[in-house]
C-alpha cells in the first residue's frame, strides 16, 4: 500500500499509529487507492463530508 500512495512503509505505519498527520496530497492519494473519503481522513482541511445526493420526489 505504501508504494501505491507514494510513501514509505515506516511513514504509513506512523500515520496508522497517529504519530504523524498526512499531508493533503497524501490524503488524496489514500482516497484514490482505498476509497476512504478525504473528508473523513482530514476534515480540518477538506471540510465535513458532503451529504449524499438524493433524488427529488
Amino acid at each position: 500500500m505504501a508504494a501505491k500512495i507514494g510513501t514509505s512503509p515506516g511513514y504509513l505505519h506512523d500515520l496508522e499509529k497517529g504519530r504523524r498527520r498526512p499531508s493533503p496530497r497524501l490524503v488524496v492519494e489514500i482516497e484514490r487507492t482505498t476509497g476512504i473519503s478525504r473528508h473523513d481522513l482530514l476534515p480540518e482541511i477538506f471540510g465535513a463530508k458532503p451529504a449524499p445526493k438524493t433524488e427529488a420526489a
